[in-house]
């Protein structure tokens, strides 16, 4: 199946580039890299084995919290 790039609504989040990230909670870089263009406490992010991924800026440290254990339940309960 072939994707074709994001329409412009989407591109602050779906991207292609890095392959495999797995699903999971990430802290910002301390470098600023990946915070430089959004505000947050952290992120939820995921990409596939082509690079096709999405990343949801997170605001809420209770929401970043919630979300890192529901995926740690989830990779115990594998």
């Amino acid at each position: 199946m072939k994707r074709t790039p994001p329409m412009d609504r989407f591109v602050e989040f779906t991207w292609k580039g890095e392959r495999n990230r797995p699903l999971d909670v990430y802290r910002p870089c301390s470098c600023g890299t990946c915070s430089a263009t959004q505000n947050g406490i952290g992120y939820l992010s995921f990409s596939d084995g082509d690079g096709w991924g999405f990343t949801v800026w997170l605001e809420d440290e209770e929401v970043f919290l919630m979300l890192k254990a529901a995926l740690e339940n989830l990779k115990q309960a594998r």
